[in-house]
C-alpha cells in the first residue's frame, strides 16, 4: 500500500511537471512571436520610409526638370514675341512713311 501511495504521488508530480513544462514552453514561444512580429514590423518600417525617400527625390527630380523646361519654354515664346513684334513694328514704320 505505501507503494502504491508512492507511485501515485510521483504520477502526480509527474503530471504536474509536464504541466508546467507545457506552460513555460508556451510562454516562450508566445516571447518568440512577439519579437518576431516586432521584427517585422520594425522592417516594414524601415522600408516604408526608404520607399518614401525615394518617391520624395524622384518627384523632386521631375519636379526640377519640369521648371527648367517650363523656364526654357517661357524663354522662347519671349524671343518669338520679340521677334514678331519687331516685324509688327517695321511693318507699322513702312505704313507710315509711305
Amino acid at each position: 500500500m505505501n507503494t502504491d501511495l508512492l507511485l501515485v504521488l510521483v504520477i502526480v508530480l509527474a503530471v504536474a511537471n509536464l504541466a508546467l513544462l507545457v506552460r513555460l514552453v508556451g510562454r516562450a514561444s508566445a516571447g518568440n512571436a512577439e519579437q518576431a512580429v516586432r521584427s517585422e514590423l520594425r522592417d516594414s518600417r524601415e522600408e516604408a520610409a526608404k520607399q518614401s525617400r525615394e518617391l520624395r527625390e524622384e518627384v523632386s527630380g521631375s519636379l526640377d526638370k519640369t521648371a527648367q523646361t517650363l523656364a526654357t519654354t517661357v524663354g522662347q515664346l519671349g524671343n518669338l514675341q520679340k521677334q514678331q513684334l519687331e516685324s509688327v513694328t517695321a511693318q507699322v514704320q513702312a505704313l507710315v512713311e509711305t
